[in-house]
């Protein structure tokens, strides 16, 4: 009968670049939804902002705000899983 465990084999599933290339586009899109804020707030203090204004940087700080929350998901359950994963050896 075979084994339970899982059996990885060499060259079987690249992990390190699968989770580089995700690391990657995580932190590109963390840069693009900072930037977006960081346009809004480098604006000149002495020119007043319109409500539209308002409304878009309102609009980038939510775009932001879920994108952290996914992405502290996703490491979250990916943590769990590794934890699993090793207590079963």
């Amino acid at each position: 009968m075979p084994s339970a465990e899982p059996q990885i084999t060499e060259g079987a599933y690249n992990a390190g670049g699968t989770f580089d290339r995700w690391l990657e586009g995580v932190q590109d899109g963390y840069d693009a939804s900072t930037n977006s804020v960081a346009r809004h707030l480098d604006q000149p203090a002495s020119r007043s902002l319109s409500t539209m204004d308002m409304l878009r940087l309102h609009v980038d700080v939510i775009k932001l705000e879920v994108r952290v929350d996914f992405t502290k998901q996703i490491a979250q359950s990916a943590g769990r899983t590794i934890d699993s994963l090793t207590q079963q050896k």
